[in-house]
């Protein structure tokens, strides 16, 4: 595996008047390769859960293992967030440097690489998050647009390499156009580059459309883990815990439930219009 928490317990201000308890007794595992939609409601633990995976946060019971090693005692932090690359919600208010080269190289100069190796990892970073390494370079990052400038933030912490990338709303605020060019990269990523990519995300339609599996967090606890056709069967439950479900598998389960022949895995527009034709055509004939 190379993310797995082994009944991982977290409180904030635990011994206090103020404790509240974030995450209860988890049991995650992330494969290499796997594309993972982290969904729940606000509060729900997923931003704690997820500083977990590259030691922001250490468990006060339970375990973190990367790679099968204990995050600590076995495989330093340092070399934790190398492996592990999160992206917090809003990465571009991050971003510092007078130049596109200089923010999404602060990460490879502060591991000493060469100046080779530095140029090398952030045309590659660039690239492969759709940006014109001589275009950007040298533009300031505070001229670009806003989902260019995500990019780019995304771009630094390709640029260290990592074996997972841990994404927290990353189309939050953007544009319809800034959201489909963050998606599109993300999809490469994975498909193309093998990058293993935890994503969370309120947008159940992205969500659908995007990841392999889904892991739903409420109130500290997983209550649902499963392919995405797996976890939106489960409508009514997710309802109540004050989660949307795709659009498409509404519509989808609404027919089936009265009568219509039609798949309930289906979440893209073209799929589920020609399915809906076909059912049509069926009770016609």
């Amino acid at each position: 595996m190379l993310i797995e928490l082994k009944n991982v317990s977290f409180t904030y201000m635990p011994d206090t008047p103020l404790a509240q308890q974030a995450i209860k007794n988890v049991g995650f595992s992330v494969r290499t390769g796997e594309f993972v939609g982290l969904v729940g409601p606000t509060g729900s633990g997923k931003s704690t859960l997820i500083q977990h995976f590259n030691g922001l946060l250490e468990p006060l019971a339970g375990e973190v293992l990367i790679d099968g090693r204990r995050i600590g005692s076995e495989i330093s932090a340092l070399l934790v967030r190398q492996k592990i690359g999160v992206v917090f919600q809003f990465p571009e208010n991050q971003l510092f440097e007078d130049t596109v080269f200089k923010d999404v190289a602060f990460g490879p100069c502060n591991l000493k690489c060469s100046d080779e190796e530095i140029e090398e990892r952030v045309r590659s970073a660039l690239k492969m998050v759709g940006l014109d390494y001589f275009e950007f370079k040298d533009r300031s990052p505070f001229t670009l647009s806003g989902g260019e400038m995500r990019r780019v933030a995304i771009a630094g912490v390709l640029a260290m390499n990592p074996s997972c990338l841990v994404l927290d709303e990353p189309t939050s605020g953007l544009d319809s156009i800034g959201k489909r060019e963050i998606l599109t990269h993300l999809e490469r990523l994975n498909k193309e580059h093998g990058l293993t990519i935890i994503l969370i995300s309120h947008d159940m339609n992205e969500i659908a459309r995007m990841v392999d599996r889904v892991v739903v967090l409420n109130e500290g606890k997983i209550e649902f883990d499963g392919s995405p056709k797996e976890v939106f069967l489960k409508r009514d439950d997710l309802l109540k815990m004050g989660l949307d479900v795709p659009e498409y598998a509404s519509l989808l389960i609404k027919l089936n439930e009265r009568g219509f022949d039609v798949p309930l895995d289906l979440f893209e527009l073209n799929e589920v219009k020609d399915s809906i034709v076909c059912a049509l055509e069926r009770r016609s004939r």
